[in-house]
């Protein structure tokens, strides 16, 4: 539904098989650093901006702005996790980072709840509820968010 497509590759993949197809077919393809921060990169703002516009049912500037106590709960618990997985990051970074997108952006999940469809939540939502278990990182917000969504009937795929 973007006017854009970057696809980032950890270092060393942009000479890839698939990167080059993917370069051919007039995607831009760049290196990122290495794997886990190439994942933490989009994860940091992929899952606040998903489980926040669909929450929200609103595009990702109104979506960020209607209970700024979960918003800023929510990003920490995102970085808490990342730094937790050796990407250093903050609540501050990754809310700066989706502050420069659009305001009107909206998620694919925000939209597949919309229209009752099942959603990507437990690969995002779930994914770093349980990641939190696992690594004893503290994730109430998230957790809440993803209780919330599931009760309104926002299945998986």
């Amino acid at each position: 539904r973007g006017r854009y497509l970057v696809v980032t590759v950890p270092d060393g993949a942009e000479h890839s098989a698939t990167a080059r197809a993917l370069t051919r077919a007039g995607v831009s393809v760049r290196a990122g650093g290495p794997e886990a921060e190439v994942l933490w990169r989009k994860l940091s703002f992929l899952a606040p901006t998903a489980l926040l516009t669909t929450w929200a049912g609103a595009p990702l500037g109104p979506a960020l702005d209607r209970d700024p106590a979960v918003t800023g709960a929510l990003l920490g618990e995102v970085a808490a996790l990342a730094d937790a997985q050796g990407w250093p990051t903050t609540a501050t970074d990754i809310g700066s980072f989706l502050r420069r997108l659009p305001p009107s952006l909206e998620s694919s999940m925000q939209h597949d709840a919309a229209r009752g469809g099942p959603t990507e939540l437990d690969a995002v939502g779930g994914a770093l509820v349980r990641l939190g278990r696992a690594l004893a990182v503290p994730t109430p917000v998230l957790e809440r968010l993803v209780a919330e969504l599931q009760a309104r009937g926002s299945t998986s795929r």
